[in-house]
Protein backbone atom coordinates (compact mmCIF):
# COMPACT_ATOMS: atom_id res chain seq x y z
CA UNK A 1 0.00 0.00 0.00
CA UNK A 2 1.18 3.47 -0.94
CA UNK A 3 2.06 5.27 2.76
CA UNK A 4 0.42 9.27 2.59
CA UNK A 5 1.18 11.28 4.91
CA UNK A 6 -1.52 13.74 5.29
CA UNK A 7 -2.24 17.23 6.71
CA UNK A 8 -0.98 19.12 9.96
CA UNK A 9 -4.27 18.49 11.34
CA UNK A 10 -4.12 14.76 12.48
CA UNK A 11 -0.47 15.21 13.53
CA UNK A 12 -1.85 18.60 15.69
CA UNK A 13 -4.54 16.63 17.50
CA UNK A 14 -3.14 13.94 18.17
CA UNK A 15 0.21 16.16 19.80
CA UNK A 16 -2.48 17.58 22.41
CA UNK A 17 -4.12 14.42 23.00
CA UNK A 18 -0.94 12.76 23.87
CA UNK A 19 1.59 14.65 25.13
CA UNK A 20 -0.79 17.17 27.29
CA UNK A 21 -1.39 13.41 28.94
CA UNK A 22 2.22 13.04 29.65
CA UNK A 23 2.88 16.88 30.93
CA UNK A 24 -0.31 16.37 33.45
CA UNK A 25 1.50 12.80 34.33
CA UNK A 26 4.54 15.17 34.99
CA UNK A 27 3.15 17.91 36.67
CA UNK A 28 1.62 15.32 39.04
CA UNK A 29 4.40 13.20 39.81
CA UNK A 30 6.88 16.04 40.58
CA UNK A 31 3.98 17.60 43.25
CA UNK A 32 3.87 14.46 44.64
CA UNK A 33 7.21 13.51 45.09
CA UNK A 34 9.50 16.57 44.28
CA UNK A 35 9.25 19.95 42.92
CA UNK A 36 12.19 20.37 41.08
CA UNK A 37 11.73 20.34 37.81
CA UNK A 38 12.19 16.81 35.95
CA UNK A 39 15.59 16.09 33.95
CA UNK A 40 15.59 16.47 30.60
CA UNK A 41 17.47 14.26 27.76
CA UNK A 42 18.08 14.85 24.25
CA UNK A 43 16.78 11.72 21.97
CA UNK A 44 16.10 11.59 17.92
CA UNK A 45 13.08 10.95 16.18
CA UNK A 46 12.77 9.85 12.43
CA UNK A 47 9.11 11.40 10.61
CA UNK A 48 8.16 11.59 7.14
CA UNK A 49 10.15 14.21 5.16
CA UNK A 50 6.73 16.00 3.98
CA UNK A 51 5.64 16.12 7.46
CA UNK A 52 8.53 16.89 9.46
CA UNK A 53 7.79 20.63 9.56
CA UNK A 54 4.35 19.86 11.12
CA UNK A 55 5.46 17.88 13.57
CA UNK A 56 7.84 20.19 14.83
CA UNK A 57 5.29 23.22 15.36
CA UNK A 58 2.81 20.53 16.81
CA UNK A 59 5.56 19.38 19.11
CA UNK A 60 7.36 22.73 20.00
CA UNK A 61 4.18 23.25 22.38
CA UNK A 62 5.14 21.22 24.05
CA UNK A 63 9.06 20.41 23.81
CA UNK A 64 11.80 21.88 22.53
CA UNK A 65 12.72 20.21 18.83
CA UNK A 66 15.15 20.89 16.38
CA UNK A 67 15.95 19.63 12.98
CA UNK A 68 19.51 18.62 12.20
CA UNK A 69 18.45 16.48 8.81
CA UNK A 70 15.40 16.25 6.30
CA UNK A 71 13.19 13.18 8.19
CA UNK A 72 15.15 13.73 11.50
CA UNK A 73 14.20 15.68 14.60
CA UNK A 74 16.10 16.17 18.03
CA UNK A 75 14.28 16.63 21.31
CA UNK A 76 14.47 17.92 24.71
CA UNK A 77 11.86 16.23 26.93
CA UNK A 78 11.28 14.58 30.14
CA UNK A 79 11.21 10.94 30.01
CA UNK A 80 7.80 10.67 30.34
CA UNK A 81 7.78 13.32 27.48
CA UNK A 82 9.71 10.92 25.03
CA UNK A 83 7.26 8.12 25.81
CA UNK A 84 4.37 10.46 24.63
CA UNK A 85 6.18 11.03 21.44
CA UNK A 86 7.06 7.78 20.79
CA UNK A 87 3.39 7.05 21.03
CA UNK A 88 2.88 10.00 19.05
CA UNK A 89 4.92 8.94 16.20
CA UNK A 90 3.40 5.52 15.71
CA UNK A 91 0.07 6.19 15.99
CA UNK A 92 0.58 9.08 13.61
CA UNK A 93 1.68 6.79 11.19
CA UNK A 94 -1.06 3.97 11.41
CA UNK A 95 -3.71 7.03 11.47
CA UNK A 96 -2.41 7.69 7.77
CA UNK A 97 -1.80 4.42 6.70
CA UNK A 98 -5.09 3.45 7.63
CA UNK A 99 -7.30 6.96 6.16
CA UNK A 100 -4.80 6.61 2.68
CA UNK A 101 -6.60 5.42 -0.18
CA UNK A 102 -5.62 2.36 -1.80
CA UNK A 103 -4.44 2.98 -4.92
CA UNK A 104 -6.92 2.24 -7.34
CA UNK A 105 -5.63 -0.11 -10.22
CA UNK A 106 -7.08 0.63 -13.82
CA UNK A 107 -8.01 -1.72 -16.45
CA UNK A 108 -5.93 -0.70 -19.80
CA UNK A 109 -6.90 -2.48 -23.07
CA UNK A 110 -4.10 -3.17 -25.47
CA UNK A 111 -3.76 -3.57 -29.19
CA UNK A 112 -1.11 -4.89 -31.16
CA UNK A 113 -0.90 -5.05 -35.36
CA UNK A 114 2.05 -6.66 -36.58
CA UNK A 115 1.89 -5.56 -40.53
CA UNK A 116 4.10 -7.18 -43.41
CA UNK A 117 5.15 -4.41 -45.63
CA UNK A 118 6.85 -4.28 -48.70
CA UNK A 119 7.77 -1.61 -51.64
CA UNK A 120 4.60 -0.97 -53.95
CA UNK A 121 1.24 0.99 -53.40
CA UNK A 122 -1.36 -1.64 -54.20
CA UNK A 123 -3.70 -1.65 -51.00
CA UNK A 124 -6.85 -2.75 -50.08
CA UNK A 125 -6.82 -2.32 -46.75
CA UNK A 126 -7.61 -5.52 -45.62
CA UNK A 127 -7.92 -5.93 -41.63
CA UNK A 128 -5.89 -2.68 -41.17
CA UNK A 129 -9.00 0.19 -41.53
CA UNK A 130 -8.26 0.99 -37.68
CA UNK A 131 -4.26 1.21 -38.53
CA UNK A 132 -4.54 2.87 -41.68
CA UNK A 133 -3.71 6.25 -40.84
CA UNK A 134 -0.80 5.14 -39.34
CA UNK A 135 0.45 3.52 -42.05
CA UNK A 136 -0.57 6.64 -44.40
CA UNK A 137 2.18 8.39 -42.22
CA UNK A 138 4.69 5.43 -42.46
CA UNK A 139 4.80 6.16 -46.20
CA UNK A 140 4.84 9.60 -46.14
CA UNK A 141 8.14 9.49 -44.11
CA UNK A 142 9.82 6.11 -46.64
CA UNK A 143 7.43 5.74 -49.65
CA UNK A 144 5.12 3.94 -51.28
CA UNK A 145 4.62 1.12 -49.47
CA UNK A 146 2.07 -2.16 -49.89
CA UNK A 147 0.77 -3.51 -46.33
CA UNK A 148 -0.90 -6.68 -45.32
CA UNK A 149 -1.96 -7.81 -41.35
CA UNK A 150 0.34 -9.97 -40.59
CA UNK A 151 -0.79 -10.53 -36.59
CA UNK A 152 -3.63 -8.83 -34.71
CA UNK A 153 -3.37 -9.27 -30.90
CA UNK A 154 -5.83 -7.58 -28.14
CA UNK A 155 -6.01 -7.75 -24.47
CA UNK A 156 -7.25 -6.52 -21.40
CA UNK A 157 -5.50 -6.32 -18.01
CA UNK A 158 -4.90 -4.35 -14.40
CA UNK A 159 -2.40 -1.54 -14.92
CA UNK A 160 1.14 -2.44 -13.29
CA UNK A 161 0.75 -6.11 -13.82
CA UNK A 162 3.01 -7.98 -16.51
CA UNK A 163 0.60 -9.35 -18.81
CA UNK A 164 1.35 -12.08 -21.76
CA UNK A 165 -1.03 -11.49 -24.70
CA UNK A 166 0.81 -13.79 -26.67
CA UNK A 167 3.55 -16.75 -25.76
CA UNK A 168 4.26 -18.62 -28.35
CA UNK A 169 4.67 -19.44 -32.57
CA UNK A 170 4.81 -17.42 -34.10
CA UNK A 171 4.20 -13.62 -32.21
CA UNK A 172 5.35 -12.96 -28.27
CA UNK A 173 3.77 -9.98 -26.41
CA UNK A 174 3.97 -9.00 -23.26
CA UNK A 175 3.74 -5.73 -21.19
CA UNK A 176 3.78 -3.76 -17.90
CA UNK A 177 1.75 -0.52 -18.24
CA UNK A 178 0.18 1.96 -15.76
CA UNK A 179 -1.26 5.44 -15.74
CA UNK A 180 0.71 8.36 -14.83
CA UNK A 181 -1.08 11.55 -15.41
CA UNK A 182 -2.70 11.78 -18.88
CA UNK A 183 -0.52 9.03 -20.49
CA UNK A 184 0.18 5.34 -20.16
CA UNK A 185 3.62 4.28 -19.77
CA UNK A 186 5.82 1.10 -19.45
CA UNK A 187 7.66 -1.66 -20.86
CA UNK A 188 7.03 -3.74 -23.44
CA UNK A 189 8.41 -6.86 -25.17
CA UNK A 190 6.93 -7.73 -29.01
CA UNK A 191 8.96 -10.64 -30.67
CA UNK A 192 8.23 -12.27 -34.39
CA UNK A 193 9.25 -16.19 -33.92
CA UNK A 194 10.40 -18.03 -37.02
CA UNK A 195 12.29 -21.36 -38.48
CA UNK A 196 15.79 -21.19 -40.09
CA UNK A 197 17.68 -23.60 -41.60
CA UNK A 198 20.64 -23.47 -40.54
CA UNK A 199 21.76 -26.67 -43.08
CA UNK A 200 22.78 -29.16 -39.91
CA UNK A 201 18.26 -28.51 -38.96
CA UNK A 202 16.22 -26.46 -37.96
CA UNK A 203 16.73 -23.65 -35.21
CA UNK A 204 14.23 -20.99 -34.02
CA UNK A 205 15.05 -17.22 -34.31
CA UNK A 206 13.77 -13.78 -33.24
CA UNK A 207 13.38 -10.33 -33.97
CA UNK A 208 11.26 -7.69 -32.40
CA UNK A 209 11.08 -4.59 -30.33
CA UNK A 210 11.69 -4.11 -26.76
CA UNK A 211 11.33 -0.35 -25.42
CA UNK A 212 9.64 1.75 -22.94
CA UNK A 213 6.54 3.68 -23.95
CA UNK A 214 4.79 7.14 -22.82
CA UNK A 215 1.49 6.66 -24.89
CA UNK A 216 -1.52 9.27 -25.34
CA UNK A 217 -4.65 6.73 -24.81
CA UNK A 218 -6.19 6.20 -28.11
CA UNK A 219 -3.20 7.19 -30.60
CA UNK A 220 -1.65 4.89 -32.40
CA UNK A 221 1.86 4.58 -32.22
CA UNK A 222 4.83 2.72 -34.47
CA UNK A 223 6.65 0.92 -32.33
CA UNK A 224 9.58 -0.39 -34.60
CA UNK A 225 10.41 -2.18 -37.24
CA UNK A 226 12.99 -5.01 -37.87
CA UNK A 227 13.92 -6.74 -41.40
CA UNK A 228 13.32 -9.75 -43.01
CA UNK A 229 16.87 -11.00 -43.71
CA UNK A 230 16.84 -14.68 -42.74
CA UNK A 231 13.16 -14.71 -42.17
CA UNK A 232 11.18 -17.31 -45.09
CA UNK A 233 8.11 -16.20 -43.87
CA UNK A 234 8.18 -12.93 -44.31
CA UNK A 235 10.12 -13.70 -47.67
CA UNK A 236 6.81 -15.89 -48.99
CA UNK A 237 4.59 -12.71 -47.95
CA UNK A 238 7.11 -10.55 -50.17
CA UNK A 239 7.85 -8.40 -47.45
CA UNK A 240 10.86 -6.27 -46.40
CA UNK A 241 9.21 -5.69 -43.50
CA UNK A 242 7.45 -5.97 -40.07
CA UNK A 243 5.99 -3.14 -38.48
CA UNK A 244 4.77 -3.12 -34.81
CA UNK A 245 1.77 -0.97 -33.99
CA UNK A 246 0.04 -0.61 -30.97
CA UNK A 247 -3.00 1.58 -29.26
CA UNK A 248 -4.07 1.40 -25.88
CA UNK A 249 -7.26 2.91 -23.71
CA UNK A 250 -7.88 3.32 -20.38
CA UNK A 251 -10.68 0.67 -19.73
CA UNK A 252 -13.43 1.32 -17.24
Amino acid sequence: MRQHFGTRKPIIILAVALLTQCSDRVVEAADAVDPTPQVRTLETYRVPVNSQDEFMESLNDFVTVTNPANGLLLVSATQEQHRGIDDFIQEYAQLTEDDAPALEQRNIFTEYWLVAAAPGDSNDWEGLAAVQEALLAVQQSQGPMSFQLYNYSSGIGLEAERIELSNGMPVSIEHNLWTERDKIVGDISVARHFPVDTGNGIQFSSRGVETRVALVPGRFYVLGQIGSGGDEEMERLGATTMLFIIRTQVSD
